[in-house]
């Protein structure tokens, strides 16, 4: 099973979040584990590659989709294209004129979110496809990760790889990082409640209609 490199220095079920400097990040995070119950550290690291590969799988499908309208429309300009007259693909340079789905305008749950029924489609129709609110707290899990790392470790350039941190000398920028992390768990992690809510919700409408039926 692949370890996700989003919990290579965290441990989504038993990882330690620190308290300092965003105290509700630790509440976020369990959370997010309390929708998870049940599934292990190492199935969840599975989950995890999982929702990451879809969400690359909707970007390139995007990026398919903007070059075939390209093409259609005759915007040659914006395409790169080799000496045979075979699209490589778009400029990278025009790659802001455009307006389609790239990770720098969608956040990454909104992808998951507009590509998940395409799970058969991406994984195969043999593979069982996982609740969204389970996806969604999985999510949520690695942007806490995201902010872990960002506030206990630093990049050590002669390792090329991120370290502990020896003492707590946060930066601006770390703490501006962090707390977009923070942030990004938080909205998360609510629509993760919010789907697992309505989904109750709606079995128990149901419940209740075929009861009147009776």
């Amino acid at each position: 099973m692949r370890t996700c490199r989003k919990f290579k220095h965290f441990d989504p079920l038993t990882g330690e979040v620190p308290y300092w400097p965003f105290p509700e990040l630790l509440r976020v995070a369990w959370r997010a584990r309390d929708i998870l119950n049940g599934r292990s550290s190492d199935q969840i690291h599975d989950l995890a590659n999982r929702i990451h590969d879809l969400i690359a799988e909707y970007f390139a499908a995007a990026r398919q989709e903007e070059v075939s309208r390209l093409i259609a429309a005759g915007l040659d300009d914006f395409l790169e294209v080799d000496e045979h007259g075979k699209v490589l693909g778009i400029h990278f340079d025009r790659m802001e004129e455009l307006d389609f789905p790239q990770p720098e305008n969608t956040r990454e749950f909104e992808a998951l979110e507009a590509f998940f029924d395409c799970w058969p489609q991406v994984f195969g129709d043999g593979d069982p496809v996982p609740d969204l609110g389970v996806c969604l707290a999985t999510l949520a899990l690695c942007h806490v990760s995201d902010a872990v790392r960002r506030l206990h470790y630093e990049c050590d350039s002669d390792r090329i790889e991120y370290v502990r941190r020896v003492m707590k000398r946060l930066t601006a920028h770390d703490c501006i990082v962090a707390s977009q992390c923070a942030i990004e768990a938080l909205k998360v992690v609510c629509r993760a409640e919010r789907r697992i809510t309505t989904q109750r919700l709606q079995e128990h409408l149901a419940e209740c209609l075929d009861a009147v039926k009776r």
